[in-house]
């Protein structure tokens, strides 16, 4: 109010950077929630599996009757669901971008039409609060 010529601005959420070391140990760790955010989605009691490659190293999300559970999976080229260049995939766990959003900002993250609809059901964007640990 004090100074009416100079314009709004808006605080833009601040970029993080998170690891993780073992990303299917902790996907089996917040598996239950994966399950609710897939049962309120339209996909509901889907089963499947979408083979993630992140080039070095790849993952098997399996999906059984709604139930989330995961698996190490050797990146074959050809089979694959979606990949992801390294540690990419986190900014989908954690909620900081969608699909849509990803695919924008690194061309080679990808996914199948499937799999992309499923991955955006079970890793919504979202807001976020990160709170440094130690």
């Amino acid at each position: 109010d004090a100074i009416p010529e100079l314009p709004m601005r808006t605080l833009t959420p601040y970029g993080w950077y998170i690891r993780v070391p073992d990303v299917p140990a902790f996907i089996r760790h917040i598996a239950p929630a994966l399950d609710a955010r897939l049962a309120r989605s339209p996909l509901a009691g889907h089963s499947g599996a979408i083979k993630i490659n992140e080039y070095l190293s790849g993952m098997r999300l399996i999906f059984e009757n709604g139930k989330t559970s995961v698996e190490p999976w050797n990146p074959v080229p050809t089979e694959e669901d979606a990949g992801f260049p390294p540690r990419v995939f986190l900014q989908l766990l954690f909620g900081r971008h969608s699909m849509a959003e990803l695919r924008e900002v690194y061309p080679d993250a990808w996914a199948k039409d499937e799999a992309w609809v499923l991955l955006d059901a079970v890793f919504p964007k979202q807001c976020s609060c990160v709170i440094p640990v130690g």
